[in-house]
């Protein structure tokens, strides 16, 4: 399955989820619970936006990414 990247603009983060093709997560809610994340301060109801897919990174390309980001 492909990997996501999310932004949350109302608090700054970006968050790496794993979900179908045809499916899109639009609120920070959605994104915490397909995380297993608790939202914190931050309203469910923010919007995030899609920033990156990762379908075709094996995990040497996310390691060669982190090192030289």
């Amino acid at each position: 399955m492909p990997r996501y990247d999310y932004y949350c603009d109302d608090n700054g983060f970006v968050i790496e989820v794993t979900h179908g093709m045809s499916e899109k997560l639009r609120t920070w809610g959605e994104l915490c619970e397909r995380a297993a994340l608790e939202p914190g301060e931050t309203d469910v109801e923010a919007p995030v936006s899609y920033t990156h897919l990762r379908a075709h990174e094996t995990s040497l390309h996310l390691v060669c990414r982190l090192l030289l980001e």
